[in-house]
């Protein structure tokens, strides 16, 4: 939570850690300040294990439906368990511009064919077209932005990937930009280019 001090209030909050001894740190009840809270804080089971975020960015592209469970720690010495009652999170979501209908990766004659269809593009720049090995990080096929050119119908598309090399596993991943600059990673596809 954002806040430092006892006792805490209802408001909006984020993950924070405080850490121990911090400057201006607000003294727990009674008066003690914190002189061995562990960094990073050590929540106990069924809390998943660490290390965690502060941001809640790590859950973008997550789907929101589902359970989800509230986890926090008193780092106060000497204090006791509390509660926390009438908890909520609220999920934005925004929905993109380009609809992908499918998305796949196939061996050819010379290296990889990647395939994919679009419902819709609105406000869709283009397209990149990504790859990697299963030791490697991702790399960029296309040297320039496949440019985008379904609109409000859609398109289908197809690039070969004459760099693949054979007998090679790759995964390829697509990735739309829109006209603003957003980014957003679309479908997964493995193969082994032809040997």
């Amino acid at each position: 939570m954002a806040a430092n001090a006892f006792p805490v209030v209802s408001g909006t909050f984020q993950p924070t850690n405080w850490p121990a001894n911090a400057a201006g740190n607000t003294p727990c009840s009674g008066g003690n300040p914190v002189y061995t809270e562990p960094d990073p804080d050590v929540f106990t089971a069924p809390a998943p294990a660490g290390p965690y975020g502060s941001t809640l960015s790590i859950f973008n592209g997550d789907d929101p439906n589902g359970t989800w469970s509230l986890y926090a720690v008193t780092d106060c010495l000497g204090s006791g368990p509390g509660t926390l009652t009438n908890w909520s999170i609220t999920f934005t979501t925004s929905p993109t511009a380009a609809r992908i209908t499918s998305f796949s990766a196939a061996p050819a004659k010379h290296g990889v064919t990647a395939r994919w269809r679009t419902a819709s593009e609105v406000d869709v720049l283009g397209f990149n077209l990504y790859r990697a090995t299963a030791t490697g990080p991702l790399r960029k096929v296309n040297r320039a932005l496949l440019a985008a050119r379904g609109g409000a119908t859609g398109a289908s598309y197809r690039v070969v990937d004459r760099s693949a090399r054979k007998g090679v596993r790759y995964t390829y991943r697509l990735q739309a930009v829109e006209l603003d600059g957003t980014r957003t990673w679309y479908g997964s596809a493995r193969v082994r280019a032809t040997p």
